[in-house]
């Protein structure tokens, strides 16, 4: 833990204390100029409580959460029982898509990991707009605006938003096993939500979202890393760019490159 404080005053992420003793501002302004984006991020220790932040006003804002929301879908599937484990099988219905990943069955966990739009539409129908407007209420994920003509994208388009903030204290309900939720459907919701584990036994989990608003790009990379040393983060990256600006490959790695730049230099990886 004392290189990662280190790491806080020495790289360009300057970070400038107020008030709260577990709140820091981070300056990364630079950051995300330098991939033409706006956004803004939030890191939280969930050994001390310490929580860095950058651009806290946008942290405040609602967003439409995309495919962040298939981490609450997940939970519900698995805790209603209409996903009986991560190794559920999901039929292709044989409609081609763009994205070629998409067009094959698939288990609970593979379609998280592809982010697998139609898979999810269909486990929301399985769960029904009572059960969804139910959980999403217990969950405590933003405001999502569940009707039964928006069942299947309510998450992607409408008048659903969750800020920044809201997806942070989300996440750290998840990671301290805190949710009203069977503690198996926790643990196969993290298990799901496995990004990498490199050879120490750090452990990073997460999910992107994507959303188109007007004329606008929404961005997020969501997550946690847990460490072999006993530290644990979540994290919260939020981006926007006017819709075209940035082609769309590169639209989607920024999400994923601003954390790892972030995180590296304050040696949480």
């Amino acid at each position: 833990m004392k290189n990662f404080f280190i790491a806080f005053f020495i790289v360009f992420f300057v970070a400038s204390c107020n008030t709260d003793r577990t709140s820091s501002n981070l300056e990364l302004e630079n950051l995300y100029n330098k991939y033409g984006v706006e956004g803004c991020f939030l890191l939280k220790s969930l050994n001390n409580e310490q929580t860095y932040t950058y651009n806290q006003n946008r942290c405040e804002q609602g967003f439409l959460p995309a495919s962040t929301f298939k981490i609450v879908n997940s939970l519900i599937a698995l805790e209603t029982g209409v996903a009986g484990n991560e190794n559920m099988l999901m039929k292709w219905d044989s409609v081609q898509r763009q994205f070629s990943a998409w067009n094959k069955d698939h288990t609970l966990q593979s379609a998280f990991k592809v982010s697998c739009v139609p898979c999810f539409q269909n486990l929301a129908v399985k769960i029904g707009v009572e059960n969804m407007k139910l959980w999403t209420n217990k969950l405590n994920f933003g405001k999502m605006d569940v009707h039964p003509d928006n069942l299947t994208d309510f998450w992607l388009k409408g008048n659903s938003e969750i800020s920044p903030f809201q997806q942070l204290n989300f996440l750290e309900k998840l990671e301290n096993a805190e949710l009203p939720v069977k503690p198996s459907t926790v643990h196969r919701v993290r298990n799901i939500m496995k990004i990498a584990v490199d050879s120490s036994g750090l452990i990073m989990r997460g999910k992107t979202g994507w959303a188109i608003v007007g004329q606008r790009s929404i961005g997020w990379f969501v997550g946690s890393i847990e460490r072999p040393d006993g530290e644990r983060f979540i994290f919260v990256n939020n981006i926007e760019a006017k819709l075209g600006a940035i082609p769309d490959k590169d639209f989607m790695m920024i999400r994923k490159s601003i954390v790892y730049e972030v995180l590296k230099s304050m040696q949480v990886l």
